[in-house]
């Protein structure tokens, strides 16, 4: 679903110009969308300017995994009143595609302090992105590790995994936030039905593309 490029062709009023780096995402919905092609037509709503510091190649890998953390964390940053400065942000598989946009964006952006969970294999390439601790998940427990009310953001791509431990360690403070990606398995709440999570925010997807 994810496209680098140059632009071609614009109509009248478009923001955008033949021969604009741009990336776009596509519709992951339906068959009458694909990326494997030489020139693709797309609405101006879906394109984005390319960075300008970024090969085209290296951008073609942004829309998805990037939009799902802006759009993830848009909520928490609102919460926060837009004063995320400081506040401690835990992200779980951070060598992967969307972690390691979340320890960018969380560090480099929102100034937050990351702490991130992935192998010792990855820790220093994590540093590098802007982590100020690394936990080895294959040797450590995070929650372990960061005890009670240390955290005032998670970001876990691994519900299946983390939610639970982290609601019995009482790892997030008060306000908190737990950012599901996809599917959690409280989202509906266990079998008491109540979530309990509480401040969660059970699900975050890409709906739209940020053009500027």
């Amino acid at each position: 679903t994810d496209i680098s490029g140059v632009v071609v062709r614009s109509p009248g009023g478009s923001a955008f110009s033949a021969g604009d780096r741009v990336v776009a995402m596509l519709p992951i919905e339906g068959s009458t969308w694909g990326a494997c092609e030489e020139y693709v037509a797309v609405d101006e709503s879906l394109v984005a300017r390319a960075p300008t510091n970024t090969p085209l190649l290296h951008a073609a890998a942004l829309p998805l995994v990037g939009l799902t953390v802006v759009q993830a964390m848009e909520p928490v940053v609102r919460a926060f009143g837009g004063q995320t400065e400081g506040k401690t942000v835990l992200v779980h598989a951070a060598s992967g595609g969307v972690g390691s946009i979340a320890v960018q964006y969380c560090a480099h952006v929102l100034g937050m302090r990351v702490v991130a969970t992935c192998s010792a294999a990855n820790a220093q390439f994590v540093r590098d992105l802007g982590a100020s601790q690394v936990i080895d998940y294959k040797k450590e427990k995070f929650e372990a590790v960061l005890g009670p009310e240390s955290c005032d953001v998670v970001i876990d791509v691994l519900a299946y995994l983390y939610e639970e431990r982290a609601w019995k360690a009482k790892l997030l403070k008060t306000p908190g936030h737990y950012v599901v990606i996809a599917s959690s398995p409280w989202e509906k709440g266990p079998e008491s039905g109540a979530d309990p999570l509480g401040f969660a925010i059970p699900e975050a997807r890409v709906d739209r593309l940020l053009v500027g």
